[in-house]
């Protein structure tokens, strides 16, 4: 109720306030704050505060827009504290107490979520501005979001099997010019489930893969970031001078290895990317192999490091150079030479296993 009072217009607190919108008292003179009505406050004997200049017509956010900016776009409140000459509230500019920035607009800044709480991956809320493209509050990257925030391109737990090819390629033995195949190649959850295996170990010579869906990246992966591929794999093969026990080869010489490489949308390689060129390890032997008789393992021919040294499960991270703008498939190539010397007893685990592989931008470092 509006009453006169000592010939200034005041407002009558009477238990009602509830029901009168605080925004139509603005600027009038108060004892309390129930005389501003619903969601103001009497400051300095103004409703919302004088101005800096005296004038009692200041400009003041209403309960509603308060409420509005002070909500992120993930539901989570945000805390207000001191008013200066403003509504205390997520928005207003200030840095109230409770608040880590405000960007005075109600929507998300780079420096700053809407709810007034600071940038920050893994806090459930994608701030797109300041260059997240996910947040699923989880440091797994082995999903749609990684976590460093970016969206990946491709992420399998290796759990079902449809989304890979396998192929046995055959291949021309340059001493012979005779064509050759191995018997078998990769096997899904054999002998551990939920990964992909590179099968029964062969007593032959040639390789196997196993091949990505196709994985489509954007022209520029974000500034401070690049493409990656990310797995994690075990291996072990025979003739490894790392190797010991009773399944140990009498000659320590590496002649089985496997690589990982890109093809392009016309099934052509395009670059080896694994092992990093600083690894050690290569293809050393023929392995026994007469050449035009018995060939030697494919990669062989080809040079360059492969993975053959004895390890466990461990991860891999690959930078994946000139693949910006194109769609390309990742092929995972495992070569045998043809003298196995565990012959029918491979041991467990003898082979290639590869699990959880993930494609996406991440940050150089």
């Amino acid at each position: 109720m509006v009453g006169t009072i000592g010939g200034m217009v005041a407002l009558a607190s009477l238990g009602a306030t509830s029901c009168f919108d605080g925004a139509d008292a603005l600027g009038l003179p108060c004892r309390e704050d129930a005389d501003c009505g619903k969601g103001q406050r009497c400051e300095a004997g103004v409703c919302g505060g004088p101005t800096a200049t005296g004038d009692a017509s200041t400009t003041v956010m209403t309960s509603a827009e308060s409420s509005s900016s002070g909500t992120s776009l993930d539901g989570s409140s945000s805390s207000s504290g001191e008013s200066t000459g403003t509504l205390p509230g997520c928005g207003n500019g200030v840095i109230d107490e409770g608040e880590d920035c405000d960007p005075g607009t109600g929507l998300d800044a780079a420096d700053c979520d809407a709810d007034c709480s600071a940038v920050e991956c893994g806090d459930g809320h994608p701030n797109l501005e300041a260059g997240e493209d996910c947040d699923d509050a989880n440091d797994s990257d082995v999903d749609a979001c990684t976590s460093e925030c970016r969206a990946t391109l491709l992420f399998d737990g290796m759990d079902q099997p449809g989304m890979w090819m396998t192929e046995i390629p055959s291949w021309t033995d340059p001493g012979s010019g005779m064509s050759f195949m191995l018997s078998s190649g990769w096997q899904h959850g054999l002998p551990e489930p939920g990964s992909w295996q590179s099968g029964v170990y062969s007593e032959s010579s040639g390789t196997a893969r196993l091949i990505s869906p196709p994985i489509a990246f954007a022209p520029e992966p974000g500034s401070g970031f690049h493409y990656e591929l990310r797995f994690r794999h075990r291996f072990r093969f025979d003739g490894n001078p790392m190797d010991v026990g009773p399944t140990a080869c009498p000659l320590p010489l590496r002649g089985d290895g496997a690589v990982v490489w890109v093809m392009d949308e016309a099934g052509m390689p395009m670059q080896r990317v694994g092992p990093p060129p600083s690894s050690p390890d290569q293809l050393d032997d023929l392995g026994g192999c007469a050449i035009g008789v018995n060939p030697t393992n494919p990669l062989y021919e080809q040079g360059g490091p492969v993975y053959t040294s004895i390890i466990n499960w461990t991860d891999a991270a690959l930078p994946l150079p000139g693949v910006e703008g194109m769609t390309v498939r990742l092929v995972f190539e495992i070569g045998y030479d043809c003298a196995n010397c565990w012959q029918s007893n491979a041991p467990l685990g003898a082979g290639w296993a590869i699990d959880d592989v993930v494609v996406a931008p991440f940050e150089m470092r």
